[in-house]
């Protein structure tokens, strides 16, 4: 794909800048993540007597279950597995790259790892960007009350449910139910595996993409108002195009990163504001880097494939 220098070939200007989102958001992962572990047993007794309703996309918000007492506790514990299990994969998949010679050679621009901070500081300059235009207009983004603030009970719990569970209801549902019928449907070997995405770019995948984006947006549009659906959908279109390339765990570590921000500056509050401006900074040279990378593929429409990529047959 664009943005993959030839073998051989030195890393890049505008890449090794973008591969320092990958510091900021690695450092400020690990708080996150310790703020969620060391509030796991606060939130499970907090859960005891709390109910919260199952929501999915149909394509509006709908209820379709309760969770509450030990169904609840369990279902908390089963976030922050999943969001474990997925930073784990994270690295995993991306430390080979990070050896001198295939930093180097460019390797990194292909990891799941350095895809997901760049997408990350990508989304914050652009969210902000788009608040001060609207700003501006006087419609800004106004925060809801029934938000939750802080390193509470609630807070983790709300955050973590956000970032695993409307990634799979956003991203599986629109994205990979579709792409897996459609791999059964042409007898497409390991089939299955389509769900959880990975399977690469395409054009059907794009439009897919660019559904899954426009409904995740405008669910937003219930409590935060129409200012939130134009920001949202950018980052839909970014959790969407890390779906189809690397898999599930890429989203629900980007929307992790997204909305565990708050808990992370209360747990760390000086730390966390300069982490925040570091990302801020180095957000402008990861939409650079992105719009290189379109610049390079804008051939994409005429070249991709129809349904999934030769390799991943």
């Amino acid at each position: 794909g664009g943005g993959i220098p030839p073998e051989g070939k030195s890393i890049g200007t505008l890449t090794a800048l973008a591969s320092i989102s990958i510091v900021l958001s690695v450092i400020l992962l690990v708080v996150e993540l310790m703020s969620m572990w060391m509030g796991v047993g606060a939130t499970f007794e907090w859960l005891a007597d709390k109910a919260f309703n199952v929501l999915a996309l149909m394509p509006h918000l709908v209820v379709v279950g309760k969770l509450e007492g030990p169904s609840l506790q369990l279902f908390w514990l089963a976030l922050v597995a999943m969001i474990t299990v997925s930073a784990v994969f994270l690295f995993m998949k991306s430390k080979d790259a990070f050896v001198t010679e295939s930093y180097r050679n460019g390797d990194v621009e292909n990891t799941p790892l350095f895809w997901t901070t760049v997408c990350f500081s990508a989304s914050i300059v652009i969210t902000l960007g788009l608040n001060a235009i609207m700003s501006n207009m006087g419609t800004g983004i106004t925060v809801p009350d029934s938000i939750p603030i802080g390193n509470s009970p609630q807070a983790l719990y709300e955050f973590a449910n956000a970032a695993v569970w409307e990634e799979i209801i956003s991203r599986i549902g629109y994205i990979g139910v579709p792409m897996t019928v459609i791999a059964l449907c042409i007898r497409k070997s390991e089939w299955w595996k389509c769900l959880f995405g990975g399977f690469g770019m395409s054009r059907l995948a794009a439009v897919l993409i660019i559904i899954s984006a426009t409904v995740f947006a405008f669910a937003h549009m219930g409590a935060w108002g129409f200012t939130k659906v134009i920001p949202v959908f950018f980052g839909g279109v970014l959790f969407g195009y890390l779906f189809v390339r690397f898999g599930l765990y890429t989203c629900i570590m980007m929307h992790f990163l997204t909305d565990y921000m708050i808990v992370a500056t209360e747990t760390a509050m000086t730390l966390g504001g300069f982490i925040m401006l570091g990302l801020i900074i180095i957000g402008f040279v990861s939409v650079a880097y992105l719009l290189r990378h379109l610049y390079r593929n804008r051939w994409f429409w005429r070249d991709s494939p129809n349904i999934i990529p030769e390799e991943n047959q």
